[in-house]
């Protein structure tokens, strides 16, 4: 229930926001501005929101139903030079 990434963002920055696929708009959250940076050069970063990397709330678990309920898109926004190889769930 978390998002990791594959990245190199030591000359640049890497944010990730949730989208709901029906609105458009980012999850309350879930936005870029909510995003805490990654500046790292990982291969297994863990990305979170305000500190927080657990993401069954909006995507559900086997006990409990999702917030959302619906598709999401995962939008990145990339900085400077970083570089996204690839992600995780």
């Amino acid at each position: 229930n978390e998002l990791y990434v594959n990245v190199n963002a030591t000359a640049g920055r890497l944010g990730v926001e949730l989208v709901d696929c029906q609105t458009g708009r980012a999850v309350p959250g879930y936005a870029l501005s909510d995003c805490d940076a990654i500046t790292a050069d990982s291969l297994d970063q863990k990305v979170s929101w305000k500190g927080q990397a657990d993401l069954s709330e909006i995507i559900g678990t086997a006990r409990r139903q999702p917030k959302v309920g619906r598709a999401l898109q995962i939008r990145f926004v990339l900085e400077g030079t970083a570089h996204l190889y690839s992600f995780s769930c």
